[in-house]
């Protein structure tokens, strides 16, 4: 994400973290934080790195043991023209691999 340079990262990320946590907790009936204070940012230095983030991410649904129906995973369509998608059964067997 490269916010405008009139914008801070930070004050852009307290904005996507309020819209999700609203949406999340009217969808789940709760209320309450879901984000931790600190954000752990990262420069993405070339395509590899990316592309692991992106599986990291992916992951997400999978640790959190929700099932699939329940995944809402969006990847870049660009991304995916270019063969990129969410390597799920590598992420199974990691996975099962450190439990």
């Amino acid at each position: 994400m490269r916010p405008f340079d009139e914008i801070e990262i930070e004050d852009e990320l307290g904005a996507i973290k309020r819209t999700t946590t609203r949406f999340i907790n009217q969808r789940e009936g709760s209320s309450g934080p879901l984000w931790t204070q600190e954000s752990y940012d990262r420069i993405i230095r070339d395509e590899e790195h990316l592309y692991g983030v992106v599986q990291y991410i992916g992951a997400n649904p999978i640790k959190a043991q929700l099932p699939p129906k329940e995944w809402h995973r969006w990847i870049n369509p660009k991304w995916e023209n270019a063969g990129w998608k969410f390597d799920d059964i590598e992420l199974h067997q990691q996975l099962r691999a450190t439990q």
